[in-house]
């Protein structure tokens, strides 16, 4: 049986909660759009964009061609080392000192990617940089490097190049409509939790049944509240004491 009653009682709260929020859905979805136009501005206007280009490297075997399924296999398997290369500090630096870029090491690896399809022994590199031609030379760069660096290391023959980097004048960052739209919910969401935190924390007695509900009392009564004759009352009142300041007006006047 108590547990009826607390299923009723948060029955009674969540309906409540909701009637609440749909009470002041104007409010909620104002909130949503302020934040929304928020973000978006702030993406648009004070957020860099970013662009990327990418280039593939395919990693041949001991000789210029696959000469066997096992070969194929074992190059397969190595394309976790030739990222490891791609990556590594000899590599970096050597594209920024042929590029004489005004960057470290730790602020150029951040913007390379370099990954590799299933069972593929091609390598893709890609740079994302402010400025889509520049990403290009970087890009272009890393792959004449790693090329270079992979067969010196692994003793193979160099990689091709399957595809050079082109410029992408589409930004990859931000993602203005995205984030707008992220930013509109979380502005709802805030919204939402506000008006709930304060009705849960609202603990005024506004009716008989929260007197019922809080207090444990039964009421015998309401008396009821009308507005519009108290508002005749002070009226009346103001009246009166109008009337009184000229009747004693009149007889100062008379003495």
């Amino acid at each position: 049986m108590p547990n009826d009653q607390n299923t009723e009682e948060m029955e009674i709260d969540l309906k409540e909660i909701f009637l609440l929020l749909l009470s002041k859905w104007w409010i909620i979805l104002l909130s949503g759009l302020i934040l929304a136009g928020v973000v978006g501005t702030y993406n648009k206007f004070f957020v860099t964009p970013m662009y990327s280009s990418t280039t593939q490297l395919v990693i041949v075997g001991s000789t210029s061609t696959i000469t066997s399924l096992t070969d194929l296999q074992i190059g397969s398997s190595l394309t976790k080392d030739y990222i490891m290369v791609v990556k590594s500090r000899p590599v970096v630096e050597k594209v920024i000192e042929n590029l004489k870029l005004d960057m470290s090491y730790e602020q150029l690896l951040s913007r390379v990617q370099v990954t590799n399809e299933a069972e593929t022994r091609i390598l893709s590199i890609s740079i994302t940089d402010a400025d889509p031609y520049m990403a290009k030379q970087i890009v272009d760069q890393f792959a004449l490097v790693s090329k270079t660096r992979i067969a010196e290391l692994m003793d193979i023959a160099e990689p091709g190049i399957l595809s050079a980097g082109v410029v992408n004048e589409n930004k990859v960052s931000p993602t203005t409509a995205k984030n707008a739209a992220i930013g509109g919910l979380l502005g709802i969401v805030l919204c939402m939790g506000v008006f709930i935190v304060r009705f849960l924390l609202d603990d005024t007695i506004k009716s008989s049944e929260d007197i019922e509900k809080y207090l444990g009392l039964t009421t015998l009564a309401i008396l009821p509240y009308e507005e519009a004759g108290v508002e005749e009352q002070k009226r009346e009142n103001a009246e009166n004491k109008v009337k009184k300041r000229e009747r004693q007006k009149i007889k100062k006047e008379g003495e």
